[in-house]
């Protein structure tokens, strides 16, 4: 589906996606420090906490268009917020152009968030919140869990410097030419 796009329009659309996923990594590097819940009550602006209307709410342009200031109280939003976005975008569209589509694409993008995430609250707050380093500990980066051998079984490239697969010698143990 997506790979049948033309690349650069398969980029601006993982890149539009990025950013939406950058405005909710807003939301969590807000939210989770203080103890609150990221999926309730919607966004709100950062002084008056007004809920925002969908038109507030679009990734990096909203921020533009209001100058980086509440539309009701004045108060400033802070420049983190377009920030995160851009690079979620960036992140996404960079990560789809050297990963491709599949679910080592997938993998790198969630581990990407958690480290962007970790990056914005350990800036402001200096901390890790537990909530995302836990789950974060049995990842190991340098894997790579869903590449596919010929006969289509999952291998781990890791394990590549261990030799082949027993059924992928010439018979004699060798690696076949």
């Amino acid at each position: 589906m997506i790979a049948d796009l033309p690349l650069p329009i398969a980029l601006t659309v993982f890149a539009a996606f990025g950013a939406v996923v950058g405005s909710f990594l807003n939301v969590v590097i807000y939210r989770l420090p203080l103890g609150k819940s990221v999926v309730w009550p919607a966004s709100g602006g950062p002084h008056c906490s007004r809920g925002l209307s969908w038109y507030e709410n679009i990734p990096v342009l909203s921020w533009l268009a209001l100058r980086g200031r509440c539309r009701t109280c004045g108060g400033s939003i802070h420049i983190r917020y377009p920030l995160v976005e851009l690079l979620t975008a960036a992140m996404f569209a960079l990560a789809f152009w050297f990963y491709g589509p599949g679910a080592l694409l997938f993998s790198r993008l969630i581990f990407g968030c958690a480290l962007l995430v970790l990056f914005a609250i350990d800036l402001e707050h200096q901390l890790l919140p537990n909530a995302i380093t836990l789950p974060g500990i049995p990842i190991d980066p340098t894997s790579e869990p869903y590449l596919l051998t010929s006969e289509g079984r999952v291998r781990l490239s890791n394990a590549s410097s261990l030799g082949p697969l027993p059924d992928e010698t010439a018979g004699d143990g060798r690696p076949p030419a």
